[in-house]
């Protein structure tokens, strides 16, 4: 037992001491996207989105969890056939016994789209679904928790609330029963993009209206107490196009708290949204600043999804077209009172890699999931791309992830003191390949088609590694720790 803990505890100080960067791709079918992550208790991480792996005539929602190297642990869809269903946020269950996602479902009915809420065990498999919505369209696009462990859920409906589509939200307590529902919004278009619950268990609701303001599209923030109480609605833009996408909490260096939020204006002369945030008070979000992301740089940035990493901090992701090709790559940066002292473009090829979700990890690096048309198996694939503190990573998932049903195999002994490595495959092994924690392969060796090999490790240092296993049936990885 001292052994096995001494091993344990050295484990951690190595990957303590290689902070652990990595961009791996998910998915086997036509389109696979991570909408929705989160790092769980074990240190691995959880994934919700969509996904149109089951091969029926329609989308799943997509859920699945790898360990804290990105290694895929179970990766499965939650749907019925012949219908559409997607996930488009995703949080822990309330008392860490699950998952809850939210998004949307169509069964092709007269109902159109609901809101469509998954309530999952630890494993994945699910518990209860629910659809909310009416006779017409209801998607769900966002989900938080109150601290009595309900959930709220905000999105849009074309079913209820004044004309057109309406900014939707919902209520509902651990069983997925309503508690209340809300519209907001005017004769035009009107809808939320996300929600959150800030310190005082208050819900905020944030999106965009064509229905009031200064002209064309503007940022619409819905401020409500716990009971679905209106507090105060705010519209912020210009008579150009804008639209909301995130916000949260800001907390100042008194502890006093405020809001920022992440928001898209067009640009007449670039013909995009540019991102651009701006803060406000938390009485009437009377206007603080407001500034674009860029300043003087050229880059254009998109769909941006912003959380807060202590007093005064944030970080965010979204996505950034760097050339006139159109395509748009993956930019990352933090911000510090206002100020961006982080920034990181992640730019895999020449096509369209779209950030959906951002998280601080335990280590104080950064996660984020979302879709890429650069690599996988088919034309979309979900990916997780995992930073280190200065948002520094691979700029290409090296090591990608499409085989879902992966051969289980043996290495031994694991930690490696010796020089030599036993593999057992129980199948005809094709190819072996090392990899470290960065993603980079380190070794490669030809497999002699037995189910059982030996590698020689002379070349590698003390550490831990990623030993992956190639056959006729698929591919295995597992975790590996040279101590010799």
């Amino acid at each position: 037992m001292k052994r096995f803990l001494l091993l344990a505890v050295l484990s951690c100080q190595i990957v303590l001491a290689q902070q652990v960067t990595f961009f791996w791709t998910y998915g086997h079918g036509i389109y696979d996207s991570g909408e929705g992550v989160l790092q769980v208790s074990d240190t691995g991480y959880v994934v919700g989105g969509i996904t149109s792996q089951s091969g029926s005539n329609g989308t799943d929602v997509l859920i699945y969890k790898t360990d804290s190297l990105g290694i895929l642990e179970w990766y499965k869809n939650i749907g019925l056939n012949n219908s559409l269903e997607g996930a488009k946020s995703i949080i822990g269950a309330t008392g860490g016994a699950g998952y809850v996602l939210a998004g949307y479902q169509n069964n092709f009915d007269t109902s159109g789209y609901n809101f469509y809420i998954v309530k999952t065990d630890l494993n994945g498999d699910s518990i209860w679904t629910r659809s909310y919505g009416g006779a017409d369209w209801d998607m769900a696009h966002s989900i938080d928790t109150l601290q009595d462990s309900t959930y709220v859920i905000a999105g849009e409906t074309y079913s209820f609330g004044n004309g057109n589509n309406d900014m939707y939200v919902i209520r509902i307590d651990q069983n997925g029963d309503t508690l209340w529902t809300r519209t907001f919004g005017g004769t035009e278009d009107d809808y939320a993009n996300y929600v959150y619950v800030d310190r005082n268990n208050c819900i905020v609701v944030i999106g965009t209206t064509n229905s009031f303001g200064a002209g064309g599209s503007d940022v619409y923030i819905v401020y409500l107490n716990s009971a679905g109480d209106t507090i105060w609605t705010k519209t912020y833009g210009t008579p150009v196009d804008e639209i909301g996408y995130s916000g949260d909490m800001y907390i100042d260096n008194s502890n006093k708290m405020s809001f920022a939020f992440s928001y898209t204006q067009y640009n007449p002369l670039s013909l995009v949204q540019e991102a651009r945030f701006f803060r406000g008070d938390s009485v009437s979000c009377a206007l603080f600043y407001d500034y674009g992301w860029f300043f003087n740089q050229p880059e254009m940035l998109d769909h941006t999804r912003m959380r807060m990493d202590g007093k005064g901090k944030f970080y965010v992701t979204g996505d950034i077209r760097s050339s006139d090709l159109g395509n748009t790559d993956i930019y990352l940066h933090r911000t510090l009172y206002g100020m961006i002292f982080d920034a990181q473009i992640i730019k895999p090829l020449d096509e369209f890699e779209y950030p959906h979700d951002i998280r601080k990890c335990f280590d104080k690096g950064l996660v984020v999931t979302g879709s890429t048309n650069s690599y996988g198996p088919g034309p979309t694939a979900s990916f997780i791309l995992k930073t280190d503190t200065s948002l520094v990573a691979p700029l290409t998932p090296l090591v990608s992830a499409e085989d879902y049903e992966p051969i289980h195999f043996s290495v031994y002994p694991n930690p490696v003191t010796t020089q030599m490595l036993h593999i057992d495959a129980g199948l005809p092994i094709q190819l072996i390949k090392i990899y470290d924690l960065n993603g980079r392969v380190v070794q490669v060796e030809l497999g002699q088609e037995y189910v059982t090999q030996l590698v020689s490790l002379n070349t590698l240092s003390y550490g831990m590694y990623i030993v992956e296993v190639i056959t006729n049936k698929g591919i295995g990885r597992k975790k590996l720790l040279v101590s010799h």
